[in-house]
């Protein structure tokens, strides 16, 4: 059926209804894109930046307990022992919890891998600290530093690498995430434009082939 054989007011809305069809298919076509670039984002927010925090927390807990137990074998003052002994508790508490929150953030099975090597070292570290610990409260410092120059500090070393392997991979998931959402902007925006020229040629043609009718 031609479209002279149509009065113009359904000439017009057919006209129209397809330059509506062409404005909504552009608006679910930006919409499809902005949800990608919102999920790399989030990925970013949600996942990959609490991870690199929590473990720099990780990493500095580990660093001050390691620290800490060194002290209080250098200086044997009583009271600088105390205190030492006080905070050396606080930071395997603060410890514990960093851990647990960035356990809930594990995204990968490399990830979880690392992440049992670090438990591994952690363990076998805490285990050596608590001997320390409890031959320090005894004034036996002598065997203290026997378990100083033990396996402690092979321990240490293992989770100053596991962290540092989790926080290179979290890094490494963060700049991916936002490479992904860099490509998917560029190709939004290419795509946009031919679209956008696309239907403004197609209104072009429908404008003139309704006129002609």
């Amino acid at each position: 059926m031609s479209l002279r054989n149509l009065s113009i007011a359904p000439r017009a809305a057919l006209g129209f209804g397809l330059v509506a069809l062409l404005v909504i298919l552009l608006g679910m076509f930006s919409l499809l894109q902005m949800s990608e670039m919102r999920k790399q984002s989030a990925a970013v927010d949600s996942n990959w930046l609490p991870s690199v925090m929590a473990l720099g927390e990780l990493s500095q807990d580990s660093q001050r307990l390691r620290a800490l137990t060194l002290r209080m074998l250098v200086s044997q003052d009583a009271a600088t022992v105390q205190a030492s002994l006080r905070t050396v508790e606080e930071l395997r508490a603060k410890l514990g919890q960093a851990e647990a929150n960035y356990e809930k953030l594990i995204s990968s099975d490399e990830e979880r891998a690392l992440y049992e090597r670090f438990k591994q070292a952690k363990t076998g570290y805490l285990g050596e600290q608590e001997k320390i610990t409890a031959f320090v409260r005894q004034d036996d410092f002598e065997q203290a530093k026997g378990v100083m120059g033990g396996t402690i500090n092979q321990h240490a070393d293992d989770i100053s690498r596991a962290l540092t392997a989790l926080a290179a991979l979290n890094r490494s998931g963060a700049a991916d995430a936002a490479t992904q959402s860099i490509a998917v902007f560029e190709s939004a925006r290419v795509w946009g434009i031919v679209m956008m020229l696309v239907a403004a040629l197609i209104t072009v043609a429908l404008a003139m082939l309704l006129t002609r009718s």
